[in-house]
């Protein structure tokens, strides 16, 4: 095979050097009818497959506890919760008892049904549903037919090689880590995958979106997987492999480096303090911020707790949740935000656009009874940082007022509130002079504000090219939202992956921010970044680049930007 590069999306970051492994499609799913006497047995088969593919996946995460304390704890958990849910339980034995079909064929049709059922899920929450469900029926159909646990893995001999493969589940990955598996390689998907997500928290680089790539390689041949950049180099020169060895020794270097510092404070060239906060689903993830060097909780997702649930949460369940995310947290800012999910799918409804229906504010402005009882636990427990999600109008901020000043006067409290908005859509962005009136402090939902500044869905494939975070309207919108902020006198702060961006981070130290929330494993890398730059070099070029009208010139401005800076970053 002659040497090419292909290209696709950097998933996860990192260096994979050896021969590719093409893993097999798992086997076609059974699909026959049952004799009345057959069924009892039937559903005893599911029943016993359900409590075997929960205690593999216990044993699973048992040699992986850093899983358990971060994002990903999250997205395993919501698998648990779905496998154990009674309504999926109960729609399989429906099919095998009123369609007279085998457990295999019921399990496929209930994950049919409610993928329909679900839609696409709002891309805000950590939640893919399609994706949670297919890793769910996945799990299950293999423990049907009595294979051992990612039998099609094992066979593929994947140990110390590169995984080209067409999808995976979040536990075929932690699998394929334990199996010594140096890169992985998808088809399909991008980077807000599930399985991606996995892959980041256990340092598996991974790159995504390459077509056809499994019929190119074919041959198995030798290859070069580059997290930082998203290529795949096949049949490499002695030259590449050799520096994209000297690559990954200095990133290894470099990752203990950045964890050594992660709780000094940030301060750029010329002495600018800038703050770091995380984002959070889940208080089992909050143990591990002091780590990763957060000096608070910029955003934490109360949605995470009403997903998966016949009911939600009762009042003294959230009670004890906010309360011992509060205690693990003292002394630092908590920023708790309101239920943040699409309402259409709440009420059991088919969204045909979520991201544009009931969701946010004007979910819970609509089903205040959920509303009422989220706000008395969080008063109850001390909450005094409250985020409101997807505001578009003065009228959904005072509502929301009027309903929290009630029930603390009902709970007897005379303490100070103070109450933020989401800016992720470009309504609140315009508005932000007149918001300042009625809000104590603004958060930039980088990944929404984008999404809709330019009218496209970032999870669609076809438009990964055209979705561009150098677009001259989204440099444009951050810097009047920011200095609109400042100027009248209300804390701003961006929230999301955009202030890790090592391109992006001088860009928005340059338009005013001094404070970021984001994925906790992001924060040492990115106060690194910031003792690197100069305050008053970043405002000079963000100011240079809104006089810019094509977003491939504004990338290579920061390139060029961040070439001249004596950083690692120049690999990524």
């Amino acid at each position: 095979m002659t040497r090419m590069i292909l290209k696709g999306r950097e998933c996860s970051p990192g260096i994979a050097i050896g021969p590719v492994c093409l893993l097999p499609p798992p086997r076609p799913v059974a699909h026959y009818r049952l004799a009345q006497k057959e069924i009892s047995v039937e559903r005893k088969r599911l029943h016993r497959a359900m409590v075997q593919t929960g205690q593999q996946w216990e044993r699973l995460l048992e040699g992986h506890p850093r899983l358990q304390t971060q994002s990903p704890y999250q997205i395993l958990q919501a698998h648990r919760m779905l496998l154990n849910d009674p309504i999926f339980k109960e729609s399989c034995e429906f099919f095998i008892r009123r369609e007279k079909i085998n457990a295999e064929w019921a399990v496929e049709r209930t994950g049919q049904q409610l993928g329909v059922a679900l839609g696409t899920t709002d891309e805000t929450t950590t939640f893919k549903r399609q994706e949670d469900i297919q890793a769910v029926v996945h799990a299950l159909l293999q423990n049907l037919s009595r294979l051992e646990p990612f039998y099609w893995i094992r066979q593929a001999r994947v140990k110390n090689r590169i995984l080209v493969t067409d999808y995976l589940s979040p536990q075929a990955v932690i699998f394929l880590k334990q199996l010594n598996v140096t890169g992985l390689v998808t088809q399909s998907g991008g980077r807000n995958a599930h399985s991606m997500i996995l892959a980041r928290s256990l340092c598996l680089p991974a790159v995504s979106g390459i077509a056809d790539v499994k019929n190119i390689l074919s041959g198995r041949p030798k290859a070069i997987l580059n997290g930082f950049e998203g290529t795949l180099i096949v049949e490499p020169t002695r030259e590449e492999e050799r520096f994209h060895r000297e690559l990954l020794s200095k990133h290894q270097v470099l990752e203990g480096l950045l964890l050594r510092e992660a709780n000094q404070a940030a301060r750029t060239r010329d002495k600018k303090r800038i703050w770091f906060e995380a984002n959070v689903e889940l208080p089992e993830e909050v143990p591990a911020l002091v780590k990763y060097g957060a000096e608070g909780i910029g955003l934490f997702r109360t949605e995470s707790l009403f997903l998966y649930r016949a009911q939600p949460p009762s009042e003294k369940k959230q009670l004890q949740i906010y309360a011992r995310v509060l205690t693990q947290m003292p002394n630092t800012p908590v920023t708790f935000r309101t239920l943040d999910l699409s309402g259409e799918e709440w009420m059991g409804h088919t969204p045909v656009n979520p991201a544009l229906g009931l969701r946010g504010i004007r979910f819970s402005l609509k089903e205040t009874r959920l509303l009422e009882t989220q706000l008395r636990a969080l008063l109850k427990a001390g909450a005094n940082r409250l985020l409101l999600p997807m505001v578009t109008s003065l009228e959904e901020i005072e509502q929301f007022k009027k309903l929290a000043r009630q029930i603390q006067k009902d709970l007897k409290q005379k303490r100070k509130i103070l109450v933020g908005i989401m800016v992720e859509v470009p309504a609140a962005g315009l508005l932000i002079d007149q918001f300042a009136r009625a809000v104590d402090f603004f958060a930039i939902g980088s990944n929404d504000l984008i999404q809709y500044t330019l009218a496209m869905d970032r999870a669609n494939e076809q438009l990964a090219q055209n979705y561009s975070l150098h677009h001259p309207a989204i440099i444009r919108m951050l810097f009047q939202i920011v200095q609109n902020a400042l100027k009248a006198k209300r804390p701003v702060y961006l929230c999301g992956e955009l202030g890790a961006d090592p391109l992006f981070l001088p860009v928005l130290l340059g338009m005013g921010l001094t404070h970021f929330s984001m994925n906790p494993l992001s924060i040492p890398r990115a106060k690194k970044m910031v003792r690197l730059l100069s305050a008053k070099e970043c405002r000079r070029r963000s100011r240079q680049l809104l006089q810019v009208s094509r977003a491939g010139a504004i990338e290579k401005i920061l390139k060029s930007f961040a070439f001249k800076l004596d950083t690692p970053w120049r690999a990524g």
